[in-house]
């Protein structure tokens, strides 16, 4: 595996686990987007200053080979430049989905971390790494408590329960507070202190009360994978039997909990979430999409625009619109095909072997460290299958894998500690003056990538940031001035084609139907299946009674969303309202057909005949 230098890896751990809890706890209540984009700007300078770091050290490291866990995350990264170059709008191929951001740039800075995590990571580092989780969940249950007082220190708007903590959703929130429970489960089994043992104790019951309370059951299941994998590692250690007894268990109640989270079984009752029903939805739409774009996807972050094309017929919450799969792998397939996903899958597949072979052929205290690690890793896996990755707590997901593999290979590595080394160097003075060299241009290159990236991102902070002042001072605005705001908004990043959503909306809010149209126009130029920029024209025109101006993009609607009956209905009352009753019958029987008997059926039919 190629590793840093005993210096340069010492920077490059510090600098992963702050970024790392920085990128966690950062928010920007200033902004349109409070929570992700912060993260993603955050995230992106950080990632960019450790870049330059690992660049040198690649240089500088040439006498080793790269081992087959970073060559996978090569494949991966590899993977996400093909699709994206073959998304049809590049803006969401780099930043993703609005709210979201799980666009390139947002797998670029995991990766980095990952790469970084394996090339700098030791026992005595991941003990640090455990130690940063375990203050993060504290930190964040500080904050949940507030939450739940109503006294949130960084109050936004969310459509979700109050405890969100710093990652805006409390599925985010519950999954993130559960592993950070695992790691201080880690270190109550390991340390001989009981003071040490009984406040962890506290900080896991107060953590797992707070997953109770955001009403989300991630954070539990997360929690019970860590605390069976390290239960059964110390049974296993302290008496044989104990551990074959502890999987036979395991094996007996894991279906039994499968089952539960499925609505099924006597535990269906405590585990089950009501929302899962929808991901099923969401998850064979993933599959349609797949089948249909098998090699590249439907395009980097694109579920949003393809969803209403391939989602079933019936669903559990008829008309629903989703953004992503909530599975990662089904989301990756569906949105970057079999060039992204087997990278992925073929990345995890190997992080996962090589940590789980490290874990057989060690034994003592240096097994419980790779269980632990190991622990943590998998139960971010396991959230990941009905989750969606978020910056805050998925580039955990990515540092803990890279340290995993690197504490998993350190007995056949050795770290070259400070430019020294243990081969013999035909001309010293050369190789010291390199490595002088390379000391200079390190921090100089990492600053030039770190600026780059501020520069390329900023338009982003500066839309969000006009986005929430127009939204928060709209009352002191005539139309004129505010018409003005919202074109000055767009023109900051004018591919930002969710920034163009927002602003025709918030046009047509306040009756700038001509803008609200002008701007839907620009949106259709760039998205031409975007849902809200037809369905922002089409009201506008509706709103000005111009029905036949309306009528394409209602049209157009209905093969984006071709199961949308109320828009259907709105078509039927356009066709009306031009005196087209041939077409207005045809789609009213289309409704009918769609759906016998429903609301919409019988609101279509009585515009037809009344």
């Amino acid at each position: 595996m190629r590793v840093l230098s005993g210096g340069q890896a010492a920077q490059t751990r510090g600098l992963v686990l702050g970024a790392g809890v920085a990128t966690t706890l950062i928010v920007w209540t200033s902004l349109a987007d409070p929570v992700q984009l912060p993260k993603l700007f955050l995230g992106g300078i950080l990632a960019s200053w450790i870049l330059g770091i690992l660049i040198f050290g690649l240089v500088s490291g040439r006498d080793t080979k790269f081992s087959t866990d970073q060559w996978a995350l090569f494949a991966f990264v590899g993977g996400l430049v093909v699709s994206g170059l073959f998304t049809d709008v590049k803006y969401r191929a780099l930043f993703g989905t609005w709210q979201r951001y799980t666009g390139a740039i947002f797998y670029m800075i995991v990766a980095v971390m990952c790469l970084a995590a394996m090339m700098s990571f030791t026992s005595h580092g991941v003990l640090r790494l455990r130690m940063a989780m375990i203050l993060l969940g504290v930190v964040m249950s500080f904050h949940g408590l507030l939450e739940n007082a109503g006294h949130d220190p960084f109050p936004f708007n969310t459509l979700y329960s109050p405890l969100v903590g710093t990652l805006g959703n409390p599925d985010f929130y519950s999954g993130f507070l559960g592993v950070c429970a695992v790691a201080t489960f880690w270190y109550a089994i390991v340390t001989s202190r009981n003071l040490v043992r009984g406040l962890s104790v506290l900080i896991i019951g107060l953590e797992l009360f707070l997953i109770m309370k955001s009403v989300s059951v991630q954070g539990l299941v997360a929690f019970a994978i860590g605390f069976t994998l390290i239960s059964i590692t110390r049974l296993w250690q302290w008496k044989r039997n104990f551990g074959i007894s502890a999987v036979i268990f395991t094996c007996i109640i894991s279906p039994i909990a499968i089952l539960g989270t499925l609505n099924q079984g006597p535990l269906a009752s405590f585990l089950a979430a009501s929302s899962l029903k929808n991901r099923f939805d969401y998850w064979r739409a993933a599959l349609e999409m797949f089948k249909a774009h098998p090699i590249t996807g439907v395009g980097i972050d694109r579920f949003d625009e393809y969803y209403g094309q391939y989602a079933a017929h019936i669903q559990v919450v008829q008309g629903q619109m989703t953004d992503n799969a909530h599975n990662i792998f089904l989301h990756l397939l569906a949105t970057g095909g079999l060039v992204l996903f087997i990278p992925y899958v073929a990345l995890l597949v190997v992080i996962g072997f090589t940590g789980f072979r490290a874990i057989l052929k060690s034994k003592g205290l240096d097994q419980m460290t790779l269980v632990g690690i190991f622990s943590v890793w998998f139960g971010l896996l396991a959230v990941s299958l009905v989750s969606i990755d978020n910056l805050g707590s998925t580039i955990w997901f990515w540092i803990v894998g890279g340290a995993l593999c690197a504490i998993s290979h350190a007995p056949n590595v050795v770290t070259v500690p400070h430019g020294k080394s243990n081969t013999k160097v035909k001309n010293p003075t050369r190789k010291i003056t390199q490595k002088q060299s390379l000391n200079l241009l390190t921090p100089a290159l990492s600053l030039i990538l770190s600026l780059s990236f501020l520069l390329f991102a900023f338009p982003e902070v500066r839309s969000a940031s006009a986005l929430y002042k127009l939204t928060s001072n709209a009352e002191n605005l005539n139309g004129a001035e505010y018409a003005a705001k919202l074109k000055e908004a767009v023109l900051i990043q004018p591919s930002n084609i969710d920034v163009l959503g927002r602003v025709a909306s918030l046009a047509g809010g306040v009756s700038n139907y001509d803008l609200a149209i002008e701007l839907s126009k620009a949106l259709n130029e760039k998205n031409s299946i975007s849902y809200y920029g037809n369905m922002v024209a089409a009201i506008s025109y509706e709103r000005k009674k111009e029905f036949t101006q309306a009528i394409p993009y209602r049209i157009r609607l209905m093969e984006i969303d071709k199961w949308n009956t109320a828009s259907m209905v709105e078509l039927v009352k356009d066709y009306v309202g031009a005196g087209d009753l041939v077409n207005a019958r045809r789609i009213a029987t289309k409704i009918s057909g769609l759906y016998p008997g429903s609301d919409a059926a019988k609101t279509a039919a009585g515009l037809v005949n009344g």
